[in-house]
């Protein structure tokens, strides 16, 4: 997993500026409703923005995982300014399947990601803050 530099995380980075009013609304109104987390999205995703076609996904709103850097990141963003973003299927190419956290239980709400080692998974602060970005949207 990775959780530094390098291509991987500039290619995130440039997937989520180019789309960060709606990660971030999608972001906040997680946090709002369920407590700290962080997306989950399918590299697919960004490897097919990367060819112009439009983020069309709406990511899973993690809040529990077993990856211990996902979850110090979980714990440790500020929620007002960040979100925490983590891609998986790096290097299955843009048609993968749609990543599917399990359950922890009855709660379908409650998901719990598991180790994965083509997981990326990094913290972004960009403008405007998550909650503004969800007013924003809130059209």
């Amino acid at each position: 997993m990775e959780t530094d530099g390098g291509e991987g995380r500039a290619r995130l980075e440039s997937f989520v500026r180019e789309n960060w009013a709606a990660l971030a609304a999608c972001a906040w109104s997680g946090y709002t409703q369920q407590g700290r987390g962080g997306l989950l999205i399918g590299w697919y995703a960004v490897e097919a923005w990367e060819t112009g076609q439009a983020m069309t996904l709406t990511p899973h709103y993690v809040t529990i995982t077993e990856v211990p850097s996902f979850a110090r990141l979980i714990e440790s963003y500020e929620p007002e300014r960040a979100i925490v973003v983590a891609a998986t299927g790096a290097g299955e190419g843009p048609y993968a399947a749609d990543p599917q956290p399990t359950t922890a239980d009855a709660d379908a709400t409650v998901k719990v990601i598991r180790a994965d080692a083509s997981l990326r998974v990094w913290a972004f602060s960009m403008e405007p803050p998550p909650p503004e970005a969800l007013a924003s949207t809130a059209h």
